[in-house]
């Protein structure tokens, strides 16, 4: 059955690379970069939160989860801020 594109944001082909090394499998990610505060030392910082989905919508683990810090700052550097779902339709 061909998968349908749904009205997510377009995967960009450049950090296609990066993904597959880290979720080999994935068909959609999801990255949410969140102001927080903190409230030990009274400051905001970003806090981000990625996720990645195979074609029966399974949650995936990372291969390599030292790799997860560079993979959100380039979604996050390549789509924006806030919630972004991106479906990888190759």
């Amino acid at each position: 059955m061909p998968r349908v594109q749904e009205d997510f944001s377009p995967f960009p082909p450049i950090l296609l690379p990066q993904v597959r090394r880290i979720y080999p499998t994935a068909v959609r990610v999801i990255i949410h970069s969140q102001l927080v505060h903190d409230p030990v030392w009274q400051l905001h910082h970003t806090s981000t939160t990625c996720a990645a989905f195979d074609e029966q919508g399974r949650t995936l683990l990372p291969v390599r989860p030292e790799e997860m810090p560079g993979l959100c700052e380039l979604i996050h550097e390549h789509c924006g801020g806030g919630l972004q779902v991106l479906d990888i339709v190759a």
